[in-house]
């Protein structure tokens, strides 16, 4: 017999204020602790942290300064 694994869907509203926490660098998450929704707020918050520091050092990289970008990792 196979076990199945469950399968959890992304809630949008959540995940989309954690980008936006993200980008803004508000790293407070308003959901309870351990909740879908806290999940789905820390997925979203990684990815828009992610999309700034992608950002800078591209940004970096076109002025040809690649030692900024490092140093903002």
């Amino acid at each position: 017999m196979m076990n199945k694994s469950p399968v959890l869907s992304m809630p949008p509203i959540p995940w989309k204020r954690g980008f936006d926490d993200g980008v803004s660098g508000a790293n407070l998450c308003p959901y309870d602790p351990m909740t879908i929704d806290s999940w789905a707020w820390s997925s979203g918050y990684v990815e828009g942290s992610a999309a700034v520091r992608n950002a800078a050092s591209l940004m970096a990289q076109k002025r040809g300064g690649r030692d900024h970008a490092k140093s903002t990792s």
